[in-house]
């Protein structure tokens, strides 16, 4: 699904929705050239490839909009996604020292950020 301010991609495997992947445009004039992602695999369907594939296909299809820079949030403490991050390309550019309240801790909020 797509419009001119988000870009929203579907996993489905066996019948199940099992992912999604979406780029959302910044609402500012100033910063309309901005997207920021956010993206969720299912329990039990997460390490088999379905992030790598959804984020390649969300990126590009941001980069068909005229988004020329992504964002994104990440735990501290998720790793696996840091990494997965890093291969695309992206990097960290900035921490809010315990930003994320979950599950029952506090944890730093990373904000990562790659050019198209």
């Amino acid at each position: 699904m797509q419009d001119k301010n988000k870009i929203i991609i579907l996993a489905e495997l066996d019948g199940k929705l099992v992912g999604s992947c979406e780029i959302t445009r910044d609402n500012y004039d100033v910063s309309r050239h901005v997207g920021t992602l956010g993206i969720g695999i299912s329990k039990g369907y997460r390490g088999i490839g379905i992030g790598t594939k959804l984020i390649k296909q969300t990126l590009s299809e941001a980069k068909k909009l005229g988004i020329k820079l992504v964002k994104l949030y990440v735990f501290d403490s998720n790793n696996v996604g840091k990494s997965i991050y890093e291969e695309f390309g992206f990097t960290e550019t900035g921490r809010i020292p315990k930003g994320i309240h979950h599950n029952k801790k506090y944890k730093d909020d990373i904000i990562m950020v790659k050019r198209l």
